[in-house]
């Protein structure tokens, strides 16, 4: 899948201990409540017959951290001996990725296809480039969040996830993948599939968007747990042709961070924000936004000059879309978190 619920900061910051390569350390942890931010107990966190575009705002809990020894393409040499040979690839049930946290390609994510005990080949990037790692950038190793660990166990049979591949092409584009649940398991039912295996184990990127869409019952305890991200946030966007293209993206944090701050835009790109308060499903953009090249203003649901007001919120699933005069091709948007500067 290459895209990812508005959610609310619903935890102070803990610092419990974590395992790791070499040196110990401890990183702040909590809980986001996922669904509509204005919900109070009287009213579900999404309604039914409900679409709710969203994404992840905590990560999980690293395993592994320390320094890069060395580079050779998709292969990392590290300053730990203390991984499991094998034991980071190979199970499609524990899918692991690797994420680099210092130098000029912090926050950049790849998944895990092989590993010794001192090394690690990335058998695809999902943002970044590797040939601007370097030795003694730090790295931290978490077993990447899919459909069975980022939702609810208690979630209602018939409750589909929407997502989308980023190779079609175009704006106001419909999900070319769907999932199920079974009240057990996720099953995909619209792409490459035939809907008849478990794909529980289907990994969620950070930086994605999805619609949560739910089916005669409400949902109601949609609470995630998990890290508070100590790196930029990253999205991988592209462009596939000379028209406007659509990309489902978010930000990766706990709490609501300022337009303002968002990098990698281009001048008539377009932010669309979609309302998870609002009950029925394929909703229109409630908000659309403009990027003139220096400032944000508001096209639909807001406006004039938005640049020092909007806030992006933290879970909450964007469309940026690109504008057709944009250069085809891959490129990446980017925000640096407030909070990062008080950690």
């Amino acid at each position: 899948m290459k895209n990812l619920i508005p959610f609310i900061a619903a935890a102070a910051l803990a610092a419990p201990g974590i395992s790791h390569a070499e040196t110990a350390y401890s990183k702040p942890s909590g809980y986001v409540t996922l669904g509509n931010p204005d919900s109070n107990a009287a009213i579900p966190d999404i309604t039914a017959n409900t679409d709710a575009t969203v994404s992840i705002p905590l990560e999980r809990a690293p395993e592994y951290s320390g320094k890069i020894s060395s580079v050779s393409g998709s292969n990392l040499v590290l300053d730990t001996n203390v991984l499991p040979v094998s034991g980071l690839a190979g199970d499609p049930a524990t899918p692991y990725q690797f994420k680099i946290t210092s130098g000029s390609q912090e926050g950049l994510i790849g998944l895990i296809s092989a590993n010794t005990a001192n090394s690690v080949n990335l058998g695809s990037i999902i943002v970044g480039d590797l040939s601007g790692v370097s030795a003694n950038d730090t790295f931290v190793i978490s077993k990447a969040w899919t459909l069975g660990t980022f939702f609810p166990s208690t979630l209602p049979a018939g409750t589909n996830v929407l997502a989308y591949s980023g190779t079609v092409a175009g704006s106001n584009l419909a999900s070319d993948l769907a999932f199920v649940w079974s009240g057990t398991s996720w099953f995909q039912i619209s792409g490459a599939d035939n809907g008849l295996e478990n794909d529980s184990n289907t990994i969620l990127f950070p930086g994605e968007s999805f619609i949560v869409r739910s089916g005669g019952a409400p949902i109601d305890g949609f609470v995630v747990t998990g890290n508070v991200p100590l790196t930029k946030s990253r999205a991988l966007i592209t462009k596939i042709n000379s028209n406007a293209q659509d990309n489902r993206i978010s930000i990766t944090s706990p709490v609501d961070e300022p337009i303002e701050n968002l990098r990698g835009m281009l001048p008539g790109d377009n932010l669309l924000t979609f309302d998870n308060s609002t009950s029925g499903i394929n909703k229109s953009a409630s908000e659309v936004l403009v990027w003139s090249g220096t400032a944000w203003f508001g096209v639909a649901g807001v406006s004039g000059d938005q640049t020092g007001l909007y806030k992006l919120k933290s879970g909450q699933g964007y469309v940026l879309r690109r504008s057709a005069g944009a250069p085809i091709g891959d490129g990446e948007i980017s925000i640096e978190q407030n909070y990062l500067d008080d950690l």
